[in-house]
């Protein structure tokens, strides 16, 4: 398809339901448009392919239709090409719409990844639906980083991260992952902690990791704690108490 009729397409798809990925050409010549409709993406759509097969320009092309059609997205680009190409192509009544969020970049944006976007209002299910989420990702993220992941500082990380987070449902408490490392480090921060934290047998298991688990024994858990922190960025991005500039829920 030529550039000019991607262009076209693309700006005419205001009130379809599908998203065109790209084209297939039949054996006897003829172009045809390839789209997935809107509600099957919803259910996760996934592209594969080597280099050079076309797959940063299909991302750009199904977010700038998404813009046309007022939609609410993220675009998640290591190099940053695509989030360039988007910026120079996105519709201008959609300029107010846009968050920008760069690392590299002063000042550095700072993203919570323990504020849970709730409160102490809302029922108990709730809170504890979000704490697990929150946890169990978290969980798995350091579980991806590490090639030895061990019962013990496993439950241990659990349990901080639980505590931290039911912190800031209950008392907005600011607790970050820095200030979870530092409670692995100060037992200091880790009396804070079971001071914060409201549920019984959370402060039971917090009082034990504070009575009965020696330095030594920590170690393996703030070893990889560290692998993760000590990037200046970030450390930089982890250790803000709250969110720079979004609700990264809505």
């Amino acid at each position: 398809m030529k550039p000019e009729d991607t262009l076209e397409l693309i700006e005419n798809c205001g009130g379809k339901e599908v998203t065109y990925v790209g084209t297939k050409t039949s054996i006897l010549g003829a172009e045809k448009n390839v789209y997935i409709e809107d509600r099957h993406r919803a259910k996760h759509a996934l592209t594969t392919g080597v280099n050079g097969t076309g797959k940063t320009h299909e991302l750009l092309h199904v977010a700038l239709q998404d813009s046309v059609k007022d939609r609410g997205f993220a675009i998640f680009n290591s190099k940053g090409t695509v989030i360039d190409q988007f910026l120079a192509k996105v519709p201008e009544n959609r300029y107010d719409d846009l968050v920008y969020v760069n690392p590299y970049r002063e000042p550095i944006t700072g993203i919570n990844v323990l504020e849970p976007y709730l409160d102490q209002t809302v029922p108990t299910a709730a809170k504890t639906n979000r704490i697990e989420l929150i946890v169990s990702n978290l969980i798995q993220l350091f579980k991806r980083l590490s090639t030895n992941w061990g019962d013990r500082f496993g439950r241990v990380l659990t349990t901080l991260l639980r505590a931290g987070v039911e912190a800031n449902i209950e008392h907005r408490a600011g607790y970050t992952l820095i200030d979870i490392k530092n409670c692995v480090t100060d037992n200091e921060e880790l009396k804070q902690l079971i001071d914060d934290t409201k549920d019984p047998e959370l402060r039971s298991q917090l009082v034990t990791i504070k009575d009965d688990l020696s330095d030594s024994q920590l170690e393996p858990l703030v070893r990889r704690l560290n692998d993760f922190t000590e990037n200046k960025t970030v450390r930089h991005i982890v250790g803000s108490e709250t969110r720079a500039v979004v609700n990264h829920q809505t």
